[in-house]
């Protein structure tokens, strides 16, 4: 700053300390005071939630009941079987990645009567609230066809389209001794025959304090971590306290997964 410039100073009168913010630029202070922000900031942020949005678009969307069968819908890809929900379970499910190791975990499993197809479910659904929910209906099944010469347990996504424009979205599990369905083809089109008004039935297990406090109480940890930057406490302690409430939601994460895997487990027949 040079003589006969134009500053703006901020100061706090109820202050002991002495000193002031100055700055040539009245909004850069004002900001500092809870003011809005420049156009240059709004114009980022804006910038970002618009890409989000796209992003999350060219993914499917959000009303998009058929998002996760899309494109083999546009290829002509697809097959359907009538069916019947015999029940709904919990199997213990094992995958093999790219480098040969296998991994075991409870998922939620629909049964299918007559046929000896499983349709895994995420296993954040709850079976026994799913059971109710759809225990002896009748639903209409929907694959992607796989190739007929793949080796070793088939797995497809599916959907399971239930009366009252429900849906449960899934993978088809066959066994490498049992036959891959053939159904009925399902003609080329930009969603299901039902259309993209699909509700999907998330039945989440209800609030138990055994199964979801601890989770909780991390998440509580971060927000009291992120309310303390607010109150002053330095660069590097706000630096700190920040990367510690991010840390905080993996470690929620991380329970809430193991605390649901224990949960499902207790679905499971008893060995002996």
């Amino acid at each position: 700053m040079e003589r006969g410039d134009k500053v703006w100073a901020l100061y706090a009168p109820s202050s002991a300390k002495l000193g002031v913010l100055a700055d040539g630029d009245r909004e850069v202070l004002e900001e500092k005071t809870g003011g809005s922000a420049q156009w240059g900031v709004v114009a980022i942020v804006l910038f970002v939630a618009v890409c989000s949005l796209l992003w999350g678009l060219s993914f499917g969307g959000f009303p998009r009941a058929s998002r996760g069968l899309r494109r083999p819908l546009k290829k002509g890809a697809c097959r359907s079987l009538p069916v019947t929900v015999k029940s709904v379970g919990v199997v213990m499910d094992s995958t093999t990645n790219t480098k040969g190791v296998t991994t075991s975990r409870p998922k939620p499993r629909v049964q299918l009567d007559g046929h000896e197809w499983d349709l895994l479910l995420d296993p954040v659904i709850d079976p026994s609230h799913l059971s109710q929910e759809i225990k002896g209906l009748e639903a209409k099944l929907y694959w992607v066809k796989s190739a007929a010469n793949r080796p070793g347990p088939k797995r497809v996504r599916a959907m399971l389209v239930l009366d009252g424009q429900r849906c449960v979205q899934g993978v088809l599990r066959v066994s490498a001794e049992s036959e891959c369905p053939e159904g009925d083809p399902v003609p080329a089109a930009e969603s299901l025959p039902e259309g993209d008004g699909l509700r999907a039935i998330r039945t989440y297990p209800a609030w138990d304090p055994e199964l979801h406090s601890e989770g909780l109480w991390w998440l509580v940890a971060g927000v009291v971590a992120l309310g303390a930057v607010a109150f002053g406490v330095g660069r590097w302690a706000t630096f700190i306290l920040c990367v510690a409430a991010y840390g905080f939601l993996f470690i929620a994460r991380m329970v809430m997964k193991d605390s649901r895997t224990r949960y499902l487990k207790g679905f499971l027949p008893d060995p002996g």
